[in-house]
């Protein structure tokens, strides 16, 4: 019953009844609040899964691309994982549990989610994203 109410108020805010400016190009602060909180709230073994959430590329602000998003663009976002999930079970736990979150999301917003794993003990993504916005996602 918990998780079928946490869904229904994120479909709420990804449909845009509570609207506000997160920073995002596309989305509102209560849409990247229910999407954070969703992965905020991926556990492993009883133990949270992530440690950070970051959106970054053109609905962040970036202009590599020399333009705004287009409409159909995605969201890309960096999700660090927390040492606990940092193994095989943990990491197709995660992955399945980021497919669910994108599809709704994706349903609600018409556009994808991207996320990118940052693994604890390999080599990190951010660090080769040159002069790229970062905004961090909080619930």
């Amino acid at each position: 019953m918990k998780r079928i109410v946490t869904c229904l108020l994120a479909l709420l805010l990804f449909a845009g009844f509570i609207a506000a400016d997160s920073g995002l190009i596309g989305v509102t602060s209560g849409e990247s609040s229910a999407l954070a909180r969703q992965i905020y709230g991926m556990e492993v073994n009883g133990q949270p899964a992530v440690s950070s959430i970051e959106a970054f590329g053109s609905r962040a602000g970036s202009t590599f691309r020399g333009r705004d998003p287009l409409p159909t663009s995605d969201l890309d976002i960096i999700v660090t994982l927390n040492e606990t999930a940092a193994n095989p079970a943990g990491l197709a736990h995660v992955n399945a549990q980021l497919g669910e979150i994108g599809t709704m999301f994706q349903g609600a917003k018409g556009f994808p989610v991207n996320p990118i794993m940052e693994i604890p003990g390999l080599p990190a993504v951010k660090p080769n994203l040159l002069q790229t916005p970062f905004i961090q996602l909080k619930p």
